[in-house]
């Protein structure tokens, strides 16, 4: 990540808290939300390999 020293702290708490929320959707059967999340969390960190399968897999789910 790229981020100034600065804003490591604040971007990775961002991440995080888009990660869980993610989960939490996805638990509760919001793939919606839970897809709306992983797309603020790939906007915060667009280089996770993770973050893209993880949403690829979403839209599949959603047929999108």
């Amino acid at each position: 990540m790229d981020a100034h020293p600065k804003m490591v702290g604040p971007v990775i708490r961002g991440l995080d808290a888009n990660l869980a929320e993610a989960e939490v959707r996805e638990q509760l059967g919001d793939l919606r939300g839970a897809a709306a999340a992983l797309e603020r969390a790939v906007f915060i960190d667009p280089r996770e390999a993770e973050l893209h399968a993880r949403l690829a897999t979403l839209y599949l789910r959603l047929g999108d």
